[in-house]
């Protein structure tokens, strides 16, 4: 009962952290008539145009060139909405820009159509193992620095995320200080931190 409590305040935090940085950027977007930010694949009306080619072999993808971005481009791939929304408002606040998946299936695609430069993945999603996108991921020829996020991470999982290559993990519940620095060090090439 006692865990069921802790869990409940901390999600009413977190949807009021979300709420203040909504407003607070909505007032700044209003007093500088900003370009509206990305919205989510996963909840947006219309998907991307080429999504066939997320399901075909990496290797009959034609090669694309990323234009160099001024920005760092973060994919936050997680079930949660709430937390999800909450890490993409700071990360935005911050000048990131940033793109969400709520599923295994939308991660996979996105990461091949947007190839961000760096990956949150949750351990735990609805269709798939985070494993599992970081596999796919991996064989999409994304070297893209991934932080996992989990509340359940065992020493069976992390010894096969290590095989495929990540550079932090990201205890649940975590302080989004943690998250923010995690990006920060994920975007200047840091690797592998225990963070948290």
């Amino acid at each position: 009962m006692t865990v069921t409590y802790w869990l409940a305040a901390a999600l009413a935090l977190l949807v009021l952290a979300a709420v203040f940085i909504r407003a607070k950027r909505k007032a700044r977007e209003e007093g500088q008539h900003s370009a509206a930010p990305r919205m989510p694949y996963a909840e947006s009306a219309s998907q991307p145009e080429d999504v066939s080619r997320a399901s075909s072999p990496p290797n009959e993808r034609p090669v694309e060139l990323q234009p160099e971005r001024e920005t760092p481009l973060v994919l936050i791939v997680d079930d949660g909405h709430a937390l999800r929304m909450l890490i993409a408002e700071m990360l935005q606040e911050e000048g990131y820009d940033v793109l969400e998946a709520c599923t295994g299936k939308d991660a996979i695609a996105i990461s091949l159509l947007e190839n961000p430069d760096c990956v949150l993945l949750d351990i735990r999603l609805p269709d798939m193992s985070g494993i599992d996108v970081l596999r796919e991921i991996r064989k999409g020829d994304n070297s893209a620095p991934v932080a996992l996020m989990t509340a359940f991470a065992d020493a069976d999982m992390l010894a096969e995320a290590r095989k495929l290559g990540f550079q932090g993990l990201l205890d649940k519940p975590f302080d989004l200080l943690h998250v923010k620095q995690a990006v920060r060090d994920m975007t200047g090439g840091i690797q592998h931190r225990e963070i948290g």
